[in-house]
């Protein structure tokens, strides 16, 4: 609960009187309970892995009152450590993005369309498999192709060849419609992610495209004609076509009607202490907001074309990522030592106010990921910290989630003055 929120309630509500209103905790027990069997009771547990096993260190699991009931013990494979994760996190209410995330100075998954459409297509018909998942997991657990494919060259339709002519990246629009057949064949329904590509200047391998001043990371869908031809980037008009869903046998008709497939745009947008990029240090709301306009923002209102002028209808929108470089002290304990730059916090209002802009226009609430809750995250730190202990809620991020992104903790139902004024 906010600090500042319980300083405000003052003299007239103790930390007794506030535990009614406490939501009731609905995870596992901590400490585990007792079983009476001395052998299970006693901590540290430890479980031996696979002899197979050559991933981290030592030959053991360990076990403490943190994690204790994850599935272990002989012949457990981790993948069941994974799966029950998700089933977890889904039963308290969260939403699981599953992201192919992969730091490989060379991926094969990307060089091989076949390969990565394998892996994906495996995953979603081990989940379609779990007994809860038609009836709890469906529609709250998603997969988002491939993390930010521009670090690779990766373009929309065409092949990026690195500097010795080898294949670093096959044409993504084949690569991205392959792997959706094979998710599709498991679960129809299930709404894929994709990253934007082919038009930043994030990638090592600049002889496979240019850039749209400003564009970084995750983001490139513009499919303007005028803007395409201009900045010479690539074009990722036909994923927004009926030719696509032909090509990849993932034509939809609904009610007689031919349907687009159920494509999610995500978008990662973050400001230029984060990306490097110095232009984004200077540029002005403007031209920012204009750039999402061509890339997102039009084509979730509808309002956007092809590059050959064919209407492309409304697009979910769902920002993957968004933050900023925090600039606090993530080693201190027992505080919130979160620090914004002053441009920093406008930039983040900027973002706040260009989705409340697209609700309004669209009656729908354009989703969005928060980067990041984990406090060893480089640039942007944690919803938690410190690095040691992850135990300490940074309040000011908590806040700005609130005041700027729409955010309702718990406690805005009961106090929604303080919500509706807390300054971050």
């Amino acid at each position: 609960m906010d600090p500042q929120l319980i300083e405000g309630l003052g003299s007239k509500w103790s930390l007794e009187s506030i535990k009614p209103y406490l939501p009731k905790y609905k995870g596992m027990p901590h400490p585990p309970p007792e079983t009476g069997n001395p052998a299970c009771d006693s901590t540290p547990w430890t479980a031996s892995f696979l002899q197979n096993y050559t991933g981290g260190q030592g030959a053991t699991l360990n076990l403490t009152m943190c994690n204790w009931y994850l599935p272990q013990g002989p012949g457990v494979p981790a993948l069941y450590r994974f799966l029950w994760q998700l089933q977890y996190l889904i039963s308290q209410g969260f939403y699981v993005l599953l992201d192919f995330s992969s730091t490989r100075e060379r991926e094969v998954n990307v060089e091989n369309p076949q390969l990565l459409a394998q892996n994906w297509g495996n995953l979603w018909r081990i989940l379609t498999d779990i007994p809860a998942y038609k009836d709890y997991m469906a529609g709250r657990i998603f997969p988002d192709l491939v993390n930010e494919p521009s670090r690779w060259g990766c373009q929309w339709q065409d092949t990026c060849h690195g500097v010795n002519g080898t294949r670093v990246c096959a044409p993504i629009l084949q690569t991205f419609g392959l792997a959706a057949a094979a998710i599709w064949k498991a679960d129809p329904n299930v709404p894929i992610f994709i990253n934007g590509l082919g038009q930043d200047n994030s990638t090592k391998w600049d002889q496979c495209g240019n850039y749209y001043p400003g564009m970084h990371w995750g983001d490139g869908f513009i499919t303007n004609q005028k803007m395409i031809e201009q900045y010479d980037i690539s074009d990722p008009s036909d994923i927004f076509t009926t030719a696509f869903t032909q090509r990849f046998g993932i034509f939809r008709v609904e009610r007689g009607e031919a349907q687009m497939p159920r494509i999610v745009l995500s978008p990662h947008i973050y400001p230029g202490t984060i990306t490097g990029d110095p232009n984004l240090l200077t540029q002005k709301m403007e031209a920012t907001t204009y750039r999402w306009d061509l890339s997102w923002g039009w084509k979730m209102q509808g309002l956007d074309t092809t590059s050959q002028g064919a209407r492309i209808p409304p697009l979910p929108v769902v920002v993957g990522e968004v933050g900023a470089k925090d600039w606090g002290d993530g080693s201190v304990n027992n505080t919130d030592t979160t620090l914004y730059t002053p441009a920093d916090k406008i930039w983040l209002n900027i973002v706040a106010s260009y989705l409340r802009a697209l609700s309004d226009k669209t009656g729908r609430q354009p989703s969005w990921f928060f980067w990041a809750w984990n406090a060893n995250s480089g640039d942007t730190k944690g919803l938690v910290g410190p690095n040691t202990t992850w135990r300490e809620i940074q309040w000011t991020k908590v806040r700005l989630l609130i005041r700027a992104f729409g955010l309702r903790p718990w406690y805005c139902g009961w106090w929604p003055d303080f919500c509706d004024s807390v300054e971050w």
